[in-house]
């Protein structure tokens, strides 16, 4: 019941925190509809109950500098080949429609490259 509460607001990205006890919510504009209000009224005591009795995430000392991920360690580390940081460079996307001459743009691309 509440979980499928929650997963409907997560999806909708509202967001919920309790506050001096009470109960906050933060959504975009036009989100919140007469039902979702009321299933949020409805399972009021339980989700500030599940809320005040999760950790919190806690904030790290300020530093000069932090500690990489290794996803963000594997990019740097591709980024210091010859052309390595190029594929993660997006600069443009196209989109086509109705039938591609495979062979035609794949020349074209040769020619401009």
């Amino acid at each position: 019941m509440i979980e499928n509460l929650i997963h409907t607001l997560q999806s909708l990205k509202v967001g919920l925190k309790v506050v001096n006890g009470s109960l906050k919510i933060n959504a975009p504009k036009g989100t919140l509809t007469p039902e979702i209000i009321d299933e949020i009224k409805k399972h009021k005591n339980g989700l500030i109950a599940l809320l005040s009795t999760s950790d919190s995430i806690p904030v790290s000392a300020e530093k000069e500098c932090y500690v990489l991920t290794s996803s963000q360690r594997r990019l740097w580390t591709l980024s210091q080949f010859d052309k390595g940081s190029v594929a993660y460079t997006i600069f443009n996307a196209f989109e086509f429609k109705g039938a591609l001459d495979i062979d035609s743009l794949s020349r074209a691309y040769i020619q401009l490259v």
